[in-house]
């Protein structure tokens, strides 16, 4: 789950995170969604990677995704990664994070399955009482 509204270094993130195709599409895109776009490559990459279980190890630029609808889709994995059956799914939340799922089943090029996800939005805590002094 991110965010959008702080600052980002995009175009220093963009070469570690986006493959070159990605970062024509990001340079492409109007200047007032290019954050968006890219938190939108960012979370899809995230929850493959840690979908795989490699966590960051895996190389970000050699996953290639179409973020397009919110159903995102895995374009290719680069050299000497196989590609792994999942089904991805991405919302944007009312308060505007995006969050993103892979679920294993399904595969770029076959059948998907749905994914039931439930999105809760934590209530804001209250305040604490102060302790009375006696």
């Amino acid at each position: 789950v991110e965010r959008p509204g702080r600052a980002l270094p995009l175009r220093r993130l963009a070469r570690t995170v986006l493959s070159p195709r990605e970062r024509r599409e990001l340079a492409a895109a109007p200047a007032g969604r290019r954050q968006e776009l890219f938190l939108r490559y960012w979370t899809v990459k995230e929850a493959y990677l840690k979908a795989i279980g490699s966590g960051l190890r895996f190389p970000m630029t050699a996953c290639e995704f179409d973020v397009g609808t919110g159903r995102p889709r895995l374009r290719s994995l680069g050299a000497g990664h196989e590609h792994a059956r999942y089904t991805f799914r991405q919302w944007a939340a009312p308060d505007g994070a995006f969050l993103a799922v892979a679920v294993q089943g399904g595969t770029v090029h076959g059948p998907e399955r749905d994914v039931p996800v439930r999105v809760r939005t934590p209530r804001p805590r209250e305040e604490s009482p102060q302790p009375t002094a006696f």
